[in-house]
């Protein structure tokens, strides 16, 4: 991590640097995942926990389906 993505004070990390976005969408392009399919697989990133488990309440759900209804 680069200075410019953590503050050197608190530790926290302020940017996610760039390399880890193109990795993720790189290999879902490489495995064929696209639109809607890519949408569901950075939800579910979004909302793994500690244990690399999916977690998510019914208001996170809804959420997901009213956001991707409007795309």
């Amino acid at each position: 991590m680069g200075r410019r993505h953590v503050n050197l004070e608190t530790g926290e990390i302020t940017q996610e640097p760039d390399f880890i976005k193109v990795y993720i969408n790189d290999l879902c392009n490489v495995k064929g995942v696209t639109g809607l399919q890519m949408n569901i697989f950075h939800f579910m990133l979004k909302h793994m926990n500690d244990h690399n488990e999916v977690s998510y309440g019914k208001s996170a759900k809804d959420r997901f389906v009213k956001d991707m209804i409007l795309v």
